[in-house]
């Protein structure tokens, strides 16, 4: 099962495909071209035997049409059936999608990184290699205005950077949080929760002195955007545990009720999750 670190990297990329470009661009000065659009593809590549091969997220870049490519992988432990998969990954999408694909491979260990980085044998003298991105690539970004200019790069470089020296662990994850205060509301939810589960011990402090020291960061604005978005995602959660009991019963749900559902404020949600087991349909929940 893939881990939270695992999934919280791809979900930066999946949240804003366009920072793919950015780290091509500034942390490997990779050329990629203009593009109007930076959308995610299809993940899956399947073969004429029955054998499917799945990329971590597959990013388009179009102006038009797709004018390039790259497949994220999110690598936390070596894998040597990698030398296998990545370069089916480049060459099967550069033929579905008729542009230059490269894999970029993000990990946030450097023995991992490095491990990365060797070339892969294709036979017959021909070699290949992925595009590497490792905690030495990361920059270390501590400077809150800059986070919130960035606040992907900000969460990355937090994950990257918040296990090692106490000091520069605090300030990665204090400039992080800035940056997480800088996104809408329901990313704040996602990036938030990402940042608390997977820095190190050290950064753990930031989150004990929240209160106190996100205040210097945030406006008021900011900070009520905060509150809506715990809100919000406690809201969620009751919306998803409430669906979850009702369909578990056999219980149909027209696409309006889950609009009402998804609408609801968490207080009413909850009422209604203490009878969901007892309505004889969907359309009871929202009685009195």
């Amino acid at each position: 099962m893939p881990s939270l670190l695992h999934e919280g990297i791809l979900e930066l990329i999946r949240e804003r495909p366009g920072f793919a470009a950015d780290l091509l661009r500034q942390v490997l000065h990779i050329e990629v071209p203009a593009f109007t659009e930076a959308r995610l593809a299809e993940g899956a590549f399947n073969e004429v035997v029955p054998v499917e091969y799945r990329a971590d997220a597959v990013i388009l870049f179009v102006c038009g049409r797709p004018v390039f490519g790259c497949i994220v992988e999110a690598q936390l432990r070596e894998d040597p059936r990698k030398a296998f998969t990545w370069p089916v990954y480049a060459v099967t999408a550069r033929a579905r999608h008729e542009c230059p694909f490269v894999v970029l491979v993000i990990a946030t260990e450097e023995g991992v990184a490095d491990w990365a980085t060797r070339p892969i044998e294709l036979g017959g003298g021909q070699v290949w290699r992925p595009l590497v991105v490792g905690p030495s690539g990361i920059p270390a970004m501590t400077d809150p205005e800059a986070a919130a200019r960035e606040p992907e790069l900000a969460l990355l470089s937090a994950l990257a950077h918040s296990r090692g020296d106490s000091d520069l662990a605090l300030s990665v994850t204090m400039a992080a949080l800035a940056g997480v205060a800088a996104v809408s509301a329901e990313q704040q939810v996602i990036y938030f929760h990402l940042l608390r589960a997977a820095v190190g011990d050290a950064a753990r402090k930031a989150f004990e002195m929240l209160p106190q020291r996100l205040e210097k960061y945030l406006t008021e604005a900011e900070r009520e955007r905060m509150r809506e978005a715990r809100t919000e995602g406690k809201a969620e959660g009751l919306a998803t545990a409430l669906l979850q009991v009702v369909e578990g019963r056999g219980l149909p749900v027209s696409v309006a009720l889950r609009q009402r559902i998804a609408q609801a404020p968490a207080e009413q949600l909850s009422q209604m999750l203490r009878r969901a087991a007892l309505v004889a349909s969907a359309d009871e929940l929202f009685d009195s």
